[in-house]
């Protein structure tokens, strides 16, 4: 299951209870406060709190990223996206910029989710579409939030377009190392392949919305599809 090597591993009471779902979504939020990862990480393990997020990155390194649910874990943040999005809390109130250590740790866990996901280094074109967003993205009350909030914020915001979107979007440049592909059979059994692992697609709209992103899509015959899903590390 994957975890960020350069994240504090710090799982919530949640963690391995949550469900998982394919993640195709990258949405960043703001914590509203300037408290620590760690006090957010508190925040979030209270019985009381029914809401959780993949990732809380601090204002500085003296304040190390944490990791609290397996990244294919579904995390209660983006309401309608839930099952599909990553979810990262960043530090600060809306009206804060990301400072420069957000800013390098957020285009450190954009690639890191990029590599370990079919997460397209695209802003989402819609809310249900894959690539990159924040969490007010597609109004508020809206599909990703049930209230009126400003979350990231307007400077965090345009950071997002200017800095962070733009250097993961640069980045995403394929290589033969980089493989990502679906294979099904005829009879239509579906996997995504990813690097050395697979997974499994047994929802039509998961399968829709990886082929939207571009993935491309080979039948084979059930032999050399069961031959893959052999040798590969099996997510499903």
């Amino acid at each position: 299951m994957p975890r960020d090597p350069g994240s504090l591993w710090s799982p919530l009471p949640e963690s391995g209870k949550q469900g998982t779902g394919i993640k195709t979504q990258f949405i960043v939020h703001s914590t509203g406060d300037r408290g620590s990862a760690k006090a957010i990480f508190g925040y979030f393990s209270r019985a009381a709190v029914v809401v959780e997020s993949t990732f809380v990155i601090g204002l500085s390194p003296a304040d190390p990223t944490r990791q609290m649910l397996d990244s294919s874990e579904v995390a209660d943040a983006n309401l309608k996206a839930n099952t599909r999005a990553i979810s990262v809390e960043v530090v600060g109130a809306a009206t804060d910029p990301f400072t420069d250590w957000q800013i390098s740790e957020l285009i450190r866990l954009g690639r890191w989710a990029g590599a370990q996901h079919p997460i397209p280094a695209q802003i989402c074109p819609a809310w249900d579409q894959p690539g990159l967003g924040w969490h007010v993205m597609f109004g508020a009350p809206g599909p990703w939030t049930p209230v009126a909030k400003d979350c990231p914020g307007k400077t965090r915001i345009d950071q997002l377009k200017t800095i962070v979107f733009p250097a993961l979007m640069a980045a995403a440049t394929p290589s033969e190392d980089d493989d990502m592909l679906l294979i099904r059979q005829p009879r239509g059994d579906v996997a995504l392949i990813l690097g050395d692992r697979s997974i499994p697609i047994g929802n039509i709209n998961d399968y829709t919305a990886l082929t939207q992103a571009g993935i491309k899509v080979v039948t084979v015959t059930p032999d050399l599809y069961n031959g893959i899903i052999a040798s590969t590390g099996s997510e499903g």
